[in-house]
């Protein structure tokens, strides 16, 4: 079923991997996983017994004798004496669970060491020992868990026999509804998100019905005994914990696959076998998502066209894929939509970019028509109408394209309620700077042979309260993080006039944030701007945005530990300063 999230195949995966885990662990650690399971049975059936006693404790108080249907042996037992006993008894019982949960920490932690000793594998990833321990310890879990469902199944069969039987139809019919869901297509990925997020109550559910079982049981057939429904009815919501308990534990285990498997099972390497995305490609490889996509185009904008032809556009944003519709009408071919589809995973990129592209002031940003956005069970549809714009993927960015294109973007104003918004939700770069910071910068320099990277740092130090008032007062422009070949378009008509079709990654910024910080790049912002004719005392002040420029690539590269350049970088940084103080 290519192109179908098959959630019936993920779970036969599932569990076909948890048999493999499960034979390397029998194989190689048998004693300690036999002890570690029976010492968490007795754990959880003494944590049982401590929260059943106090019951019998209440029903005590409040009859004022030993009813009949507690067991023979204790009607001779005088009540306070009882209360007394069984009081000691529930403190008992949890102590006895405290002590056999460390007791089965304990066993889990040498059976894991013994299992990773055998296999003699080498350090793969930062903590290893933690991940094989946490590991190990949630499939024996699981496993216990599973083991005291059983058993109490069996128990079931003795006390409550129609109970049991109610419980398995219902588990079988659980899984059977599971697997006759998901066999359509239409709503099988919202009912995978949904059992996978939702066990919790689904076990709810399951607890509810067996508890309404016992109750009509009750009222109108023959039920067992008063006991018998009382430990049905503790069993029940036992059970439904465990089940649970062991989705929850699998669902753990799984989500660290990769390297559980590099960790225990032989020939499985790390990093694994690396995976194009997720369910995305299989989508994109059925052929059909190219029907889907032209529904998603607005009838007034789709004309009477002959043919169309989709292309592949590579400017590969993480997560996101990308297409080209061409018309043709038997004559001749022109470039028509633009089609982004974000996987279920990138709906932050899809939503950022969104906010920008229905900002009030959107009209004036340099993007192709935004004409329809769709969101599907969490895969995020947006269309653009680029008829009339060429593709700018066969060149490169050079320095004075690129300088063009910055102009272009940051000639945009973001409307005051989209700052106003961003202040609220993201700080600017300079707004980050810490303490920590410069003490990290003047330890390193006090290292250095060179005598004069401590006075370059304590004289930008002298600086930093002009230098972030300066940032607070210059213009805040939108910067585009993704300024690609793939992601740049130009007018048929008109080469000067620049859109962009990736918005997926920008953010608010001091105008020269984001403008490479080298003379490749400023030498010709500075002939750009002059021939250009936008006047010195403009907001595109060479000289200023030469400043931010810099002061934005020293937070980048002091973020990426690159001290040294950072300090090197600080005289040019001074005189930069110096030269724009002057000016003013």
């Amino acid at each position: 079923m290519t192109g179908k999230y098959d959630t019936g195949l993920k779970l036969k995966t599932t569990i076909l991997w948890y048999f493999e885990l499960s034979k390397v662990f029998f194989r190689k650690s048998f004693i300690y996983i036999a002890i570690a399971i029976f010492v968490t049975l007795a754990s959880q059936v003494s944590r049982i017994v401590s929260y059943f006693l106090p019951l019998k404790i209440i029903i005590l108080v409040s009859s004022g004798h030993v009813p009949g249907y507690f067991p023979a042996f204790l009607s001779g037992v005088e009540i306070n004496e009882l209360i007394v006993l069984l009081s000691l008894a529930t403190a008992g019982a949890y102590i006895m669970h405290l002590l056999l949960e460390k007791a089965s920490e304990k066993t889990v932690a040498l059976g894991s060491n013994l299992v990773l000793e055998k296999n003699k594998k080498i350090a793969l990833f930062e903590k290893q020992q933690d991940i094989a321990k946490a590991s190990y310890q949630r499939y024996v879990k699981s496993l216990a868990n599973l083991f005291f469902i059983t058993l109490a199944l069996c128990f079931l069969v003795l006390v409550y026999k129609k109970l049991a039987v109610f419980i398995l139809l219902l588990m079988v019919s659980l899984f059977a509804l599971d697997f006759t869901l998901t066999r359509f297509f239409k709503i099988q990925r919202s009912v995978a998100g949904a059992i996978a997020n939702n066990v919790g109550a689904a076990s709810g559910v399951f607890f509810l019905l067996s508890f309404g079982f016992i109750i009509a049981d009750y009222i109108y057939f023959s039920p067992p005994g008063f006991f018998s429904i009382v430990i049905g009815l503790l069993m029940c919501r036992q059970m439904a914990n465990k089940l649970s308990a062991v989705s929850n534990e699998i669902k753990r285990i799984n989500g660290q696959k990769n390297k559980i498997s590099a960790l225990f099972l032989k020939r499985n390497h790390f990093p694994a076998q690396r995976k194009h995305g997720s369910d995305i490609w299989d989508e994109v490889i059925d052929a059909g998502w190219q029907h889907k996509a032209l529904t998603l185009i607005p009838d007034d904008d789709r004309g009477e066209t002959i043919h169309y032809c989709f292309f592949w556009n590579d400017y590969k944003p993480s997560g996101v894929l990308s297409f080209n519709l061409v018309e043709s009408d038997g004559s001749s071919c022109q470039n028509r939509f633009h089609f982004k589809i974000f996987d279920t995973g990138s709906t932050l990129q899809s939503i950022h970019e969104m906010t920008l592209l229905l900002d009030e002031n959107a009209r004036y940003l340099p993007s192709p028509k935004l004409i329809a956005h769709h969101d599907d069970l969490g895969r995020r549809y947006h269309v653009f109408d680029i008829k009339g714009f060429f593709n700018a993927n066969s060149q490169k960015l050079e320095a004075d394209f690129f300088v063009k294109i910055y102009v272009c973007v940051c000639r945009f104003q973001p409307s005051k309620n989209l700052i106003k918004s961003y202040k609220k939700s993201r700080s600017f770069f300079w707004e980050k700077w810490s303490e920590h910071f410069f003490k990290k910068m003047h330890v390193i320099a006090s290292y250095s042979a060179d005598v004069r990277h401590c006075n370059d740092v304590k004289k930008f130090l002298e600086l930093l309260t002009p230098v972030r008032e300066f940032l607070s007062n210059r213009a805040l422009v939108v910067v585009n993080h993704d300024l690609r070949p793939g992601s740049v378009w130009y007018a048929e008509s008109d080469q000067d006039k620049i859109v962009l079709s990736d918005w997926s990654r920008w953010s608010i910024e001091p105008l020269g944030a984001g403008f490479p910080a080298n003379d490749k790049y400023l030498c010709p912002l500075d002939d750009y701007l002059k021939k250009t004719r936008i006047t010195s005392g403009d907001v595109f002040n060479y000289k200023l945005i030469r400043l931010t420029a810099y002061l934005y690539d020293l937070d980048i590269k002091f973020s990426k530990n690159r001290v040294i350049e950072v300090i090197t970088m600080l005289p040019i940084i001074i005189d930069a300063f110096n030269e724009v103080t002057v000016s003013e």
